[in-house]
């Protein structure tokens, strides 16, 4: 996607020097004249910039996916120590439970599907559990 702004900025720098080579170079216009058409021009083209990466960037999502990405990694994490757990002691109901919304929140169906199998089975049927296994 970064590519596509960058193309883009490069698109429209050639676009803005063809619109000022032509304003800075006649001389039948006073300087003065030229100098603020040329200050007009830029201006317009910084605030076209800005608006323009305001409403297509979505800036405020930067702190949204740096967010989500750390949620993944820690969620990463727990994952490794609950399997771990359960293949250290597979008799440890809250290991199974742990890992089962783990995997949901990351999106691991099937191994979330699996996890809560296994915890409904440890737990003899807890209707609580059955409705988290039906939901994954």
């Amino acid at each position: 996607m970064i590519w596509l702004f960058v193309l883009l900025f490069l698109l429209t720098t050639f676009a803005l020097a063809v619109l000022l080579l032509p304003v800075a170079r006649n001389t039948e216009i006073p300087l003065t004249q030229r100098k603020y058409c040329i200050c007009g021009i830029t201006l317009v083209y910084v605030l076209l910039s800005f608006g323009l990466y305001g409403w297509l960037g979505a800036p405020y999502l930067l702190p949204l996916i740096e967010e989500r990405d750390q949620r993944v990694t820690k969620l990463s994490q727990e994952i490794t120590a609950n399997l771990n757990a359960v293949k250290a002691n597979p008799n440890d109901l809250g290991a199974w439970v742990i890992l089962g919304t783990d995997f949901l929140e990351t999106g691991q169906l099937d191994s979330a599907v699996a996890a809560f199998k296994q915890a409904v089975v440890l737990s003899g049927g807890d209707p609580v559990l059955i409705l988290a296994y039906t939901k994954a």
